[in-house]
C-alpha cells in the first residue's frame, strides 16, 4: 500500500510523506541500503526513513519518535540514499 500523509514535526508544524507499506515477511516493496536496523524492526508502530531526511522530518534519526496520522511511530530501521524526484520522503512501515 502506498500514500501521501503529514508528518508532524517536533515544532508542531507537518511536512508531507510518502508512506510505503509492505509484508516485509513475504517481500514486496521493502527498504534498502539500510544503515541501522533490520527489516525485522519493521513492527507495527516502526517506520523506516533515510538519512538525507533527517533535517527535514525533524528528527535525529534511530530511536526518534514521530506522530503520522495521529499515531505515534518510532524510527527503528535508517537507510542511505532512498530519495524521490519529487522530494517527498519515502516513509517505510510494516502492513501490520
Amino acid at each position: 500500500m502506498i500514500g501521501f500523509a503529514q508528518w508532524r514535526l517536533p515544532s508542531g508544524g507537518t511536512t508531507p510523506v510518502f508512506i510505503v507499506s509492505s509484508d516485509t515477511r513475504v517481500g514486496g516493496l521493502r527498504p534498502w541500503n539500510l544503515v541501522e536496523g533490520s527489516l525485522a524492526d519493521l513492527v507495527p508502530g516502526a517506520v523506516a526513513i533515510d538519512q538525507s531526511y533527517f533535517d527535514r522530518l525533524g528528527t535525529k534519526g534511530l530511536g526518534a519518535s514521530a506522530e503520522i496520522r495521529d499515531q505515534e511511530v518510532e524510527v527503528t530501521v535508517v537507510t542511505k540514499g532512498i530519495s524521490a524526484f519529487t522530494t517527498t520522503p519515502y516513509v517505510f512501515t510494516s502492513l501490520d
